[in-house]
């Protein structure tokens, strides 16, 4: 069967993470919460709005 992989690498609360929208970088989030694949971020730029976030290179606003 296949192994399912935990939240490894640089997922993890409190850390800092890069928030991207569609026009490029649009600021930091904290970190605030973790799941089984996803995460929630809380961002740095007072918009206190909880975003979820997947594991990756990357990290993208869900609007």
């Amino acid at each position: 069967h296949r192994h399912q992989r935990r939240n490894s690498g640089w997922l993890k609360k409190g850390n800092k993470v890069q928030i991207f929208n569609t026009s490029g970088k649009s600021g930091e989030a904290t970190i605030e919460e973790i799941d089984y694949f996803l995460s929630r971020a809380v961002p740095d730029n007072g918009n206190k709005g909880l975003k979820s976030i997947s594991e990756g290179d990357r990290v993208f606003w869900k609007r």
